[in-house]
């Protein structure tokens, strides 16, 4: 049974027919990835890749990047690294209205 609550359980199921990210985004690698599972779709964006991307195979990233990019990847499926985030913008919320800064937070 998968588990919904967690980011991976959600990932490791095919909601979607492409997938496109940008791995500088999270910050963990220059590069990114387009992920399908439908092979017509495949077939239409892949005369596409070098004209935007790079090589079809790898789109010209280096073996490191690529070793980032999964690094990074599986991190991001790591509750306890995603959590990291909030709780640091909640913690140092908490200080600054302690110290009396004012701080734009959303409504309850």
């Amino acid at each position: 049974m998968v588990n919904f609550k967690l980011c991976a359980g959600i990932v490791s199921i095919a909601l979607s027919d492409v997938i496109y990210f940008s791995a500088r985004k999270l910050g963990f690698a220059r590069g990114g990835g387009i992920c399908t599972n439908n092979e017509e779709v495949y077939l239409k964006m892949r005369q596409y890749v070098t004209l935007y991307e790079g090589f079809l195979t790898y789109g010209g990233m280096s073996v490191r990047e690529m070793e980032a990019i999964v690094v990074g990847l599986d991190e991001t499926m790591d509750e306890d690294m995603i959590s990291q985030g909030p709780k640091f913008i909640s913690y140092m919320t908490d200080e600054l209205l302690k110290k009396g800064v004012p701080v734009v937070t959303q409504e309850d």
